[in-house]
């Protein structure tokens, strides 16, 4: 690229590396602004108060208080059904194996799950020895999952848990668009949340059927600097794709 005639603008290019560097300055992870957070909360809050469950949320604020620790919430609806589409004792270990690689890695996880996979486990289609062994998987998670209650989406759980608490990420492969158009009844909407989506969220892929294997496992975690417009330092940073940028200073 040429500067313009007239020298007012210097626009230039630069490939920017995994750590988010352009220009040997460190492009910027711009997350959820306060009322950003609100905006979302209160919308996924009025949700609520329609359905008469307010209180059902309320509770589940009062746990991650009391739970300061956790920093990493499991979508174990997505977990479970991945692949196979339907409740297998593999669905149980790879949330399993997800859960003890995020603690291996000095991470404190939360798996949120419906309270009927617990209740009718004994109605999963699962034979008694597989019944037996997700059991004994229930009893070795302990107090790291939260039972979501029966006539509400447990997908609002994880996705409010993080939105209140900025320092939590989310493990999940669900793209969320559904959850997107119904918080958002508004473009400007639809981008917060997206971007509360690139800030957050952990993909996971195992690279074989081993789900018990923690080295199939791999976690993707959040780019460290975020693909979106910014300024710096007098300095505009418009992203290409992730990693080829253009520059644009007015001089």
């Amino acid at each position: 690229l040429k500067n313009n005639k007239d020298n007012s603008l210097k626009i230039e290019q630069c490939n920017v590396n995994n750590q988010g560097i352009c220009n040997n300055v460190k492009l910027k992870s711009l997350d959820l602004t306060k009322d950003e957070s609100k905006m979302l909360m209160k919308n996924i809050e009025i949700i609520y108060a329609e359905e008469k469950n307010k209180n059902n949320l309320d509770e589940y604020i009062k746990f991650l208080n009391k739970n300061k620790n956790i920093d990493v919430l499991l979508d174990g609806a997505n977990i479970l059904f991945n692949t196979d589409r339907k409740i297998t004792i593999n669905g149980y270990h790879r949330i399993n194996s997800i859960y003890q690689k995020l603690k291996n890695n000095n991470y404190t996880p939360l798996i949120i799950l419906h309270q009927r996979h617990f209740d009718f486990l004994n109605k999963s289609g699962l034979s008694k020895k597989e019944i037996k062994e997700v059991q004994n998987i229930y009893l070795a998670w302990g107090k790291n999952i939260y039972l979501t209650p029966y006539k509400m989406n447990d997908d609002w759980f994880f996705i409010y848990g993080s939105i209140y608490d900025n320092k939590i990420k989310v493990v999940t492969n669900d793209q969320l668009r559904d959850h997107i158009f119904k918080i958002s009844e508004q473009d400007l909407y639809q981008d917060v949340l997206k971007k509360w989506i690139e800030r957050r969220i952990i993909n996971y892929k195992f690279k074989f059927k081993d789900y018990n294997n923690l080295s199939s496992l791999k976690l993707i975690f959040p780019n460290k600097f975020s693909t979106r417009v910014q300024k710096i330092n007098d300095i505009w940073y418009l992203p290409e794709n992730k990693n080829r940028w253009i520059t644009i200073k007015i001089n």
